[in-house]
């Protein structure tokens, strides 16, 4: 079962796990009735893309890489499979440990998930085959991390910004 799943998961896990976070992060939003906010909505995009798209598809990846690497990375060594597997391994933690962090910690998890969507397509056109769906994959796969980092660049600057002595109703604040 795990073996004929693999190769199509393999080439297409960034399309995969972008509408999967599209759902989780719909879901988060539309939970116990809270106001949708352009805050709110950044902060659980965030989220979510961090815990599936880095956490979860990375944990996943990294699992099909040790048990099914012929369709993961075919005609690779398996020294650069066990490299890719660490590697996935080590993104899939800091997806985990950064979708729910500090505001550092978001970004740096955004940052690590660009690093490891370019990691991931390096090993990809070195030992897979290439194909208009791996082309497409790979496309995706940067274009979410680039995603992830702006998301993590405004909710920096959102977070981080000096409120205005004048609220947004234009009534001062208490001090």
């Amino acid at each position: 079962m795990i073996s004929d799943l693999a190769p199509v998961l393999a080439k297409t896990d960034a399309l995969v796990f972008a509408a999967i976070a599209s759902v989780v992060a719909l879901a988060a939003l539309n939970r116990k009735g809270r106001p949708v906010t352009r805050s709110r909505t950044f902060d659980v995009g965030l989220s979510a893309l961090l815990f599936v798209a880095l956490g979860v598809r990375f944990a996943i990846l990294a699992f099909l890489a040790l048990s099914v690497p012929s369709a993961v990375l075919p005609g690779a060594t398996p020294t650069a499979v066990s490299a890719f597997a660490s590697i996935c391994g080590v993104c899939a933690v800091l997806g985990f440990v950064s979708h729910r962090g500090s505001l550092g910690l978001r970004v740096a998890g955004a940052c690590a998930f660009a690093l490891a969507s370019v990691i991931e397509v390096t090993f990809r056109a070195a030992y897979a085959p290439t194909t208009v769906i791996t082309v497409v994959d790979a496309i995706a796969s940067i274009a979410l991390a680039a995603a992830t980092g702006l998301i993590a660049a405004y909710f920096w600057i959102y977070r981080t910004a000096t409120p205005s002595p004048l609220g947004r109703d234009k009534r001062p604040f208490d001090y």
